[in-house]
Parts: structure tokens; C-alpha cells; sequence
């Protein structure tokens, strides 16, 4: 296995969302538990520092949000779209 110690994670966090088991049921009824629930999954990866983690999320940051500690979040508005800005920052990366 690969020394994963210095990468960078991009992640689409509704793609992500959608493939989650107990997760996937919040997302249309409470998008801050869905939120939520997916920052805690990150918190229990086994290996990874939440510091490697850009997460990309469709959409502005709910009130009630509360991303990890060190996490990168970005915050995508219409019309922009997640998959977009994911590509824009692998560019510049």
C-alpha cells in the first residue's frame, strides 16, 4: 500500500452522500444531519488526517453546519457545480 501520509483528498460530498448506507436517507429530508453524520464518518477513517480532506459541497454552509476541525471545506453556489471546482483545484494543485 501506498504511503498515504502527504495526499490530498477531493471529494464530491453528495456523490459521497448518495453511496453511504444510513446516510443516504437523510440527505432529501435534513441536509445538516446528512452533512453531519458524513463529517463524523471522515473523524473514524482509519489513516488519513482529516488536514488531507478538501470536501466539496453543492450548495452554501447550512447555520447549524459544523465541518471537523482542519477540514477543508468549500462551499459551492449555483451556477458552479462541485465536480467543477473539484477540477479547477486539481489544476492548481
Amino acid at each position: 500500500m501506498r504511503d498515504q501520509s502527504n495526499a490530498l483528498f477531493f471529494i464530491d460530498a453528495y456523490n459521497l452522500l448518495y453511496k453511504l448506507d444510513g446516510i443516504d436517507q437523510y440527505i432529501e429530508q435534513d441536509h445538516s444531519a446528512a452533512r453531519t453524520l458524513l463529517y463524523r464518518e471522515f473523524k473514524n477513517l482509519a489513516g488519513i488526517n482529516v488536514n488531507q480532506i478538501k470536501l466539496v459541497i453543492d450548495g452554501g454552509r447550512l447555520t447549524d453546519e459544523e465541518p471537523l476541525p482542519g477540514m477543508s471545506v468549500i462551499w459551492v453556489s449555483l451556477p458552479e457545480k462541485a465536480d467543477d471546482r473539484i477540477i479547477k483545484l486539481l489544476l492548481r494543485e
